[in-house]
């Protein structure tokens, strides 16, 4: 494929030209499960589980930033203090997104692809069973959430895959970060903050939510969109986080510590 650098829109059609012929050409010829072309761009700040490949893709785009660094907190060149690694942050953020990611190859959408990517339901009517049902606490606690900005509730059925999906991921990163102060001892906290590590693990967790959005867009959302807001997204899964309410001294039955939550997922 050729370019043209004062040809945006040629550029384009050209491009969209190739990876069309590319899907077309595949069609009767052996599935290859690791063709990278199949993936999203290495730019991307985003992160998904690849159903057919049975893959977690992390592009280069989401490795930097608020989600992962491996001297985090980078040091300042205009300090002489030099901070050391604060792995906490990595594990609030990069860590959670992969465990977010891992859930989908275990929730009603990967239980349709086995372990090679083929379609083949793996569940059997037992494990089919219990899992609507403890679904089913996650659809009605989200479905009370209200927007408040719009004055709409979540559609907590359109949202419970990515849901479950939080709240599994962030339990499973905080027990990987638990792991790894037993074997590697408490880290410092971080300066001018009066937070502990394990508090500023949540805090890592939630930063990479922080968003500000219209009216209008948070409609669309709630109408339209797998994933809750961002508010939304936060507060449910901190709020059925026994270790959450723990950290934070929240007591029974204040807004982030309800009596009735969802933290059933603390057995996965």
């Amino acid at each position: 494929m050729w370019t043209n650098a004062s040809d945006y829109f040629g550029n384009n059609a050209r491009l969209s030209k190739w990876y069309l012929d590319l899907g077309f050409g595949k069609l009767r010829q052996p599935v290859d499960h690791y063709d990278w072309r199949d993936l999203s761009g290495v730019a991307v700040v985003n992160a998904y589980y690849h159903q057919l490949k049975n893959l977690v893709v992390m592009p280069a785009g989401i490795l930097q930033g608020v989600f992962f660094h491996k001297d985090r907190p980078k040091p300042n060149p205009n300090y002489t203090l030099q901070l050391p690694l604060k792995s906490y942050l990595n594990y609030g953020s990069i860590a959670y997104v992969s465990g977010h990611e891992i859930i989908h190859g275990f929730d009603d959408g990967g239980r349709q692809y086995d372990q090679k990517g083929n379609l083949r339901n793996w569940w059997d009517a037992s494990t089919d069973t219990l899992y609507k049902q403890k679904a089913d606490c996650f659809i009605n606690q989200y479905a009370n959430f209200t927007v408040k900005e719009v004055g709409q509730h979540l559609n907590g059925i359109n949202t419970q895959g990515e849901n479950i999906a939080d709240n599994g991921g962030v339990i499973q990163s905080y027990r990987a970060y638990q792991n790894y102060v037993r074997k590697n001892g408490v880290e410092l906290p971080l300066p001018a903050l009066n937070l502990s590590p394990d508090q500023l693990f949540w805090v890592s967790s939630a930063v990479q939510y922080c968003s500000k959005a219209t009216d209008q867009y948070l409609a669309l959302q709630v109408m339209t969109d797998s994933h809750s807001p961002s508010r939304q997204r936060v507060n449910g899964v901190v709020s059925n986080s026994e270790d959450f309410s723990r950290l934070f001294n929240c007591p029974l039955g204040a807004p982030m510590n309800p009596v009735d939550n969802e933290n059933w997922s603390q057995t996965l």
